[in-house]
């Protein structure tokens, strides 16, 4: 998936990005973010003087975050290409999130090795937070989604209109969504790229279950970044744990 697309469509969502900046404000820092990708949330919390510290396993993405970190900011700023179920940074956090739907696409053996070597980075007290899709909701989705025109905005380098068009597929344990991104051009002519993104339907016990054997505890379940408590018909399940 080109970065420049994936980070223009994905900051058209900004409704979390003060949720995750309170957070990280009353953590004091640094923050540790799991999955930081191109930086849609990474990004606006080095703007509020915060020192971050973002890992994710695709480099073209990292490398686009690195172009966008002002010069005079790089010092709040550190970044590095490994996978966070096995990740080994020598050092502890106060907080560490895992935004923007990332943790329900792994599997429960998967989610478990994401948690042990989360328990191990943080500091004694610390917080880790994750939000996802209120899977409850998915697993009511009918089987098929028809393709259909989900946004549209401009290609940042060329001011060309790029329509992005989504559909899903549904089985009994996952779901995929689809998304195709079609870049318009006055002659005619379109280019096309696809990206799609698979979630496991388990339930919220479930993640409550696993976090509670790998030795956290949790302390509140929202239904929306707004601190909403958790219900079955909440857009989004995000659990704040501590240990």
């Amino acid at each position: 998936m080109d970065p420049v697309i994936y980070h223009t469509h994905h900051t058209l969502r900004s409704e979390d990005l003060a949720f995750w900046r309170d957070l990280a404000q009353e953590s004091g820092g640094p923050v540790l973010e799991l999955g930081c990708g191109t930086g849609r949330v990474l990004l606006r919390l080095v703007k509020e003087k915060l020192q971050v510290y973002g890992i994710d396993n695709d480099p073209e993405m990292l490398t686009f975050l690195n172009r966008m970190i002002p010069p005079t900011m790089a010092w709040q700023v550190e970044v590095d290409e490994t996978d966070m179920r096995t990740y080994d940074l020598g050092r502890q956090f106060p907080l560490i999130i895992l935004p923007c739907n990332t943790l329900s696409t792994f599997s429960g053996t998967d989610r478990k090795r994401v948690y042990e070597r989360s328990r191990r980075h943080l500091q004694p007290g610390g917080r880790f937070i994750f939000s996802i899709p209120n899977t409850l909701i998915l697993a009511d989705l009918p089987a098929e989604g028809a393709v259909e025109l989900e946004d549209e905005f401009s290609h940042p380098a060329t001011g060309y209109p790029i329509q992005v068009y989504s559909s899903w597929e549904k089985g009994p344990e996952q779901i995929t969504f689809f998304w195709r991104y079609d870049h318009i051009f006055p002659d005619g002519r379109v280019t096309t790229s696809e990206h799609q993104t698979t979630h496991f339907l388990d339930s919220p016990k479930r993640y409550l279950a696993e976090l509670q054997e790998c030795g956290f505890r949790p302390t509140a379940a929202y239904g929306d970044f707004y601190y909403a408590s958790f219900t079955p018909d909440s857009p989004y399940f995000i659990l704040v744990t501590s240990v």
